[in-house]
């Protein structure tokens, strides 16, 4: 009898022992786990959540401010002449910002800007087409009565003229760090308007196909053929710019 009693004693001993080593050999990342796991096992999952608790949610870092805003992130080699000046300033690779309505030319350890104000005539040449794409000064024009002192590009040249004016809009960063939602960054939106006219008072194109014809006069009929042979929109650079050239091939 005390021989067995000495035995469970020792038993327990051993034991116990055993379940120290253990416990001392459980790194945190297996007694976080197995307590998850114990708590999922004995509940169900939706009672785990404690409407009372708060998801922590870390401010995030500044967003993108917008500080220029270029038709073109590539630096195109141009010629351009300018007010007051008969001499060609050409062979530079420039940029144009139309929120500071400024040409950047990238020099060799630098860049420098000059006032849009000043060019009269921008030619740069596209450095994946080499498409020649000629811009000129909107201070000398009136758009649908409204005088602009951006540059703005010839896209056809005739008879009839066609312009495309580039504009823009930035998106405020709308960010909402309670709901983790919205964007960081503000982002910019590059569009474009298209006038038409020859001199210096220019219109809007309009959009809607049924009217668009009508700009062209005593020739809308033909442009209106030719459109619908060939299911040409006004609405698409591309294709606005066929119809121009075509009206002014007519005679």
């Amino acid at each position: 009898m005390e021989t067995g009693k000495r035995l469970l004693i020792f038993v327990c001993c051993a034991l116990t022992g055993y379940i120290d080593t253990l416990a001392q050999n459980m790194t945190p990342k297996i007694v976080q786990s197995y307590d998850f796991m114990q708590r999922v096992a004995s509940a169900n999952q939706r009672n785990l959540i404690d409407v009372g608790q708060q998801i922590p949610i870390f401010p995030m870092g500044q967003g993108k401010k917008v500080t220029e805003v270029v038709i073109d992130e590539a630096w195109k080699i141009s010629s351009m002449t300018l007010y007051g000046s008969e001499k060609l300033v050409e062979g530079y690779r420039v940029r144009y910002d139309l929120m500071a309505n400024a040409i950047e030319f990238k020099m060799p350890d630098q860049i420098k800007v000059m006032d849009a104000k000043r060019v009269k005539t921008l030619i740069w040449l596209d450095s994946t087409s080499n498409i020649p794409h000629y811009f000129v000064n909107g201070k000398d024009f009136k758009f649908d009565g409204v005088p602009s002192t951006s540059l703005v590009e010839l896209v056809c040249e005739g008879k009839l003229n066609l312009y495309k004016m580039y504009t823009y809009w930035v998106k405020k960063a709308d960010y909402n760090p309670a709901l983790n939602v919205g964007n960081i960054d503000e982002k910019i939106y590059i569009e474009a308007k298209y006038y038409y006219g020859q001199g210096q008072e220019l219109k809007l194109v309009p959009g809607k196909k049924k009217e668009f014809p009508a700009i062209f006069g005593d020739k809308a009929d033909n442009v209106k053929a030719y459109m619908k042979e060939h299911d040409l929109s006004p609405l698409k650079e591309a294709e606005l710019s066929r119809v121009f050239d075509y009206y002014n091939t007519l005679p």
